[in-house]
């Protein structure tokens, strides 16, 4: 078992704070704000972890809490869409990850990880509140076969859940990697 904690520090980068703007199209435009704050955030985690002959197996519960989280926000002025990042409130992140791993044979390996969670946040931009939450989710399943003459398969497949963002959402989305591998 391991216990953890981190407080880290997200500094905007030079397209968040540069002020001039880039025009996308008559409706659109995108700038930066110089002033701009640093996101802090303080996080928690207990992690377990067993190896055993054919699995290994890790479990970690975390919780994560920002203030200063920056986002684009798009504001309207004079009917035009003006997309500019402001410190707007707190994130508060709490979830789970498993990931495991099986040597089903000597030649076939399985991997896979998992990982949901509950997202909250609380932002007041422009006189107007944006206290949402949700839960996204997000798997992988990996399978990676050694075949003779020095040839491996691997396959993987992926899939992310939809969420709610500040201004938006973000749509399911799916996929899948395979490929095949000679060592000389």
């Amino acid at each position: 078992l391991q216990l953890g904690y981190s407080r880290r520090i997200y500094r905007p980068g030079l397209w968040e704070l540069n002020p001039f703007f880039n025009l996308r199209d008559n409706f659109n435009v995108e700038t930066g704000n110089p002033d701009l704050l640093p996101e802090l955030t303080d996080g928690g985690e207990l992690t377990g972890v067993w190896t055993g002959d054919k699995a290994n197996l890790n479990v970690s519960i975390y919780h994560r809490r920002t203030t200063g989280a920056i986002e684009d926000f798009i504001f309207l002025a004079n009917g035009i869409n003006v997309n500019r990042p402001p410190n707007p409130g707190t994130q508060e992140v709490s979830g789970v990850e498993i990931n495991a791993k099986a040597f089903l044979t000597e030649s076939l390996t399985v991997s896979t990880d998992l990982n949901g969670r509950r997202e909250s946040r609380r932002a007041t931009v422009a006189d107007q509140v944006f206290d949402f939450s949700t839960l996204p989710w997000r798997a992988r399943l990996n399978a990676k076969l050694q075949l003779p003459a020095g040839l491996d398969v691997e396959a993987s497949g992926h899939y992310r859940s939809g969420f709610a963002l500040t201004q938006g959402q973000f749509f399911d989305t799916g996929w899948a990697d395979a490929g095949l591998r000679k060592k000389l």
